[in-house]
């Protein structure tokens, strides 16, 4: 497998394609793919219509399937400020994708309570990839649950960092209820009269980190497919790289 080479403000890196490791939850019927905001499972179904099914266990020519989902509340999806305007801004609108590092941190704290300042690091890559529970929350409903959340400050923190690309384990940044204030997401896009000042930047949420994964710097692949909504279910990848 090859061995690719880049550079960062003028350090050299190297990653390994075999070494990738996909950070998107599986979406599937069989309850393992995390959802909230009290919605039922995704939905994946044979085609049926007139003279057509699309189930060869059942008789069918081919397989072929229709998906019921909600991007915001199944499984791991990016999201851009068109989360929040009342204009239309899709995420391929603003984003067309991001390759470069990134940096893991993992947070251990109680589920429930509020991510602070102190608990995220000093510095970051472009961008952050923030891990609550090293077990993980594959298959777990969200809903009701009252998830863990960016406090405004560490919001302000990693906005400082100059984070264009936020990452978490969670289901949102914000409070599960804050009566629609959506102070953090508001901070990361600098939300101003319904413009974002960071207007390019992204919000990925449920991702999955395996445990195997250390925390530390890692090259990223984070793309999207182009439809035409403010969030978009997304499969990020991490590479371990190697400096000079």
């Amino acid at each position: 497998m090859p061995t690719f080479h880049f550079t960062h403000k003028k350090d050299q890196y190297t990653y390994r394609s075999e070494e990738g490791v996909s950070l998107g939850h599986p979406l599937a019927n069989s309850g393992i793919t995390p959802k909230a905001w009290y919605s039922p499972n995704p939905d994946l179904k044979a085609i049926q219509v007139e003279g057509f099914l699309g189930d060869r266990r059942l008789g069918g020519n081919v397989n072929s399937e229709e998906i019921t989902l909600q991007p915001h509340s199944h499984g791991t999806h990016t999201e851009c400020y068109g989360h929040l305007s009342k204009k239309r801004v899709t995420l391929r609108d603003v984003f067309t994708g991001y390759m470069g590092l990134a940096t893991l941190c993992t947070i251990d704290l109680p589920y429930g309570e509020p991510i602070e300042e102190e608990h995220l690091p000093n510095s970051s890559m472009p961008a952050l990839l923030i891990r609550t529970n090293k077990r993980g929350f594959e298959g777990k409903d969200f809903s009701n649950t009252n998830p863990s959340f960016l406090s405004p400050k560490a919001m302000q923190k990693i906005v400082d960092m100059k984070v264009d690309h936020l990452m978490i384990d969670l289901p949102s940044v914000d409070p599960e209820r804050d009566g629609g204030a959506l102070e953090a997401h508001k901070i990361f896009w600098d939300i101003h009269e319904e413009e974002s000042r960071r207007p390019s930047c992204t919000i990925t949420e449920m991702i999955r980190i395996p445990q195997s994964v250390s925390d530390g710097i890692y090259f990223m692949n984070l793309q999207t497919l182009d439809w035409r909504t403010d969030a978009v279910p997304s499969n990020p990848i991490i590479y371990p790289v190697r400096k000079g």
